[in-house]
């Protein structure tokens, strides 16, 4: 009897060791091929409105137009956390958190749901810019993709680049569009002391733009009646 249970313990001795060894083993592998597998990048934004803002989380490369994901009715961008990993990895994925819901803002009081869609359609990325010019530097807003020359939008008098906010979203979204600040607008720098505010200078300021973009032409648009 004793020399079975001398056997039994030696075997469960035996036993313990194969499986510790097999435990480390598994444990190896899987942290080799938890290394190997690199999960995209991943970067939580904020797309900012006048009512707030819309978060979201931005998966894969920057440099691509990425596929804009939404999630269902009481849902989140977190859905999508198990899902992304396991798609192709040289497009990008911007998951969203539709207004109320998630990290957004809530939309304001008497705003229906169901006008998340035209929420949407304004989501464009913008980039705001500084030209420098010898009085200091215009201001400006930079709407679509960089490598196409943009159109090159003014304001009018007393007014900045805010005035086309509502209006390029529902522009077509393969053009760029150069949106100024006005010296003594905006944002933009004033003009020195005892300089006044003329036409003729703000033709100087486009041609300052033109010579700093390498724009031998340009295509503007006008929301004013003054400038013609």
């Amino acid at each position: 009897m004793a020399s079975m249970r001398l056997g039994w313990c030696r075997n469960f001795s035996q036993f313990r060791k194969s499986n510790s060894q097999f435990s480390r083993v598994h444990t190896e592998r899987f942290q080799s091929t938890a290394t190997k597998l690199e999960l995209p990048e991943v970067e939580e934004i904020q797309i900012k409105f006048s009512w707030g803002h819309v978060a979201g989380k931005w998966w894969g490369p920057r440099n691509v137009r990425p596929i804009v994901s939404l999630h269902g009715w009481q849902d989140n961008a977190g859905t999508f956390d198990t899902l992304i990993p396991l798609l192709p990895r040289h497009m990008s994925y911007l998951a969203l958190d539709l207004p109320g819901h998630g990290l957004s803002s809530h939309i304001p009081d008497g705003v229906m749901a169901h006008q998340n869609q035209e929420h949407l359609q304004n989501i464009r990325e913008v980039e705001e810019i500084k030209i420098s010019v010898p009085w200091g530097y215009i201001a400006a807003k930079y709407w679509g993709p960089r490598n196409v020359r943009p159109i090159l939008c003014l304001h009018g008098w007393q007014d900045n680049a805010g005035t086309f906010d509502a209006l390029i979203p529902m522009l077509p979204d393969h053009v760029s569009y150069l949106v100024i600040d006005f010296p003594g607008h905006g944002l933009s720098s004033r003009y020195p002391n005892g300089m006044i505010y003329s036409h003729v200078d703000y033709l100087y300021a486009i041609l300052l733009i033109c010579k700093k973009f390498e724009w031998e032409k340009l295509i503007r648009k006008n929301v004013t009646w003054w400038f013609r």
